[in-house]
């Protein structure tokens, strides 16, 4: 298994306690020893929209694309998952292929039509600090009181942008038993 997930989507393992991340894939943005950042990639956030977010901030957009609830944590912050056929000056690469932007650089590329082909625009995030994130992706350290797990598999463009929802969730469960099974040999 990697030591760095940073790149990787993770979704949440069948067996988890049902709550909010019951069906969650997420994009791993950070992933030290001890601290861990994602963004949830596969749930519409509800009573949000693209074009409002822009209208708010002066930017007029024309399109009705969705709002993916990113987490819990700083929903007023978007962070825009994103092919790297376009980059503004805070992107960060995730993948040879995919970065994040969280500035408005993006939303007015985006606007003008000059963005990127594929991107995912998510408000909110999630953190896992003091090492829990590792215990839940490696059964090696699964310690027999945590009741959450996370599959993992690299990230790809196809993967992250072309289904959402619980059907993406199982898209990406079948590619993690896949990449674990290779990992075997």
């Amino acid at each position: 298994m990697p030591s760095d997930y940073r790149g990787y989507l993770i979704a949440a393992h069948p067996a988890n306690p049902s709550d909010a991340d019951r069906f969650a894939v997420m994009m791993m943005i950070n992933h030290t020893p001890d601290y861990s950042f994602a963004v949830q990639i596969n749930r519409i956030a509800e009573n949000h929209d693209l074009t409002t977010i822009c209208e708010n901030l002066g930017i007029s957009l024309d399109t009705q694309d969705p709002v993916y609830h990113g987490g819990n944590i700083g929903i007023g912050r978007v962070h825009v998952i994103h092919s790297l056929d376009w980059e503004g000056l805070t992107t960060i690469p995730l993948t040879d292929d995919i970065g994040v932007t969280n500035d408005i650089s993006i939303l007015a590329a985006i606007s003008t039509g000059e963005g990127p082909d594929f991107y995912r625009a998510c408000a909110g995030h999630h953190v896992w600090t003091q090492g829990k994130f590792n215990y839940q992706i490696d059964p090696r350290n699964y310690p027999s009181d945590e009741k959450i797990r996370w599959e993992a598999v690299p990230a790809t463009l196809e993967n992250t942008f072309i289904d959402d929802g619980i059907i993406q969730w199982k898209q990406v469960l079948e590619e993690s038993a896949c990449f674990q099974v290779s990992s075997w040999f």
